[in-house]
């Protein structure tokens, strides 16, 4: 189960944060992890989501601007 530091590890991984050794050790220790896996993927759900919805706010804005709603 992956604890608190994990977590941390997960978000420098995430954001590029890691220096190359850690982010070896880490991927190293993600593929050796289910639960980790599983934390990660959902990050990257959440991230993705959180993207997709900015795109599709910053289109609408562009539509209201030209006067399209």
């Amino acid at each position: 189960m992956a604890n608190e530091r994990d977590f941390e590890l997960l978000d420098d991984y995430i954001t590029n944060r890691l220096s190359e050794q850690d982010r070896s050790a880490f991927e190293r220790k993600l593929e050796a992890d289910p639960d980790l896996q599983h934390e990660y993927a959902l990050q990257k759900r959440v991230i993705q989501g959180i993207k997709d919805a900015r795109v599709a706010q910053l289109s609408r804005a562009e539509l209201v601007e030209v006067g399209i709603r």
